[in-house]
């Protein structure tokens, strides 16, 4: 668009037209993001051991597992999820 040196301010006048038809053409295009399904299709469970409440101490192994069910119901049908469990800092 512009070559290999300056920067926008020098791009050509076919350039421009070029840049902006492609960004315009662009943002026409944007893929839909998923909904996210009903509350009520998913149900999930967090547990760690040692028990929540338990004294630990530094060096001490935690082990958290999540068990999650997803209902047989087509509201609920998704191709792909994303399930997060951040660590707080």
């Amino acid at each position: 668009l512009w070559g290999f040196s300056g920067g926008p301010t020098a791009m050509t006048g076919d350039g421009k037209d070029l840049f902006v038809n492609a960004v315009v053409f662009g943002l026409g295009r944007r893929c839909q993001q998923p909904q996210e399904p009903p509350a009520e299709c998913i149900t999930l469970f967090k547990t760690a051991e040692p028990a929540d409440g338990t004294t630990v101490n530094i060096g001490d192994v935690i082990t958290y597992r999540l068990q999650y069910t997803v209902k047989d119901n087509p509201a609920c049908a998704s191709t792909r999820a994303i399930l997060e469990d951040p660590i707080p800092p």
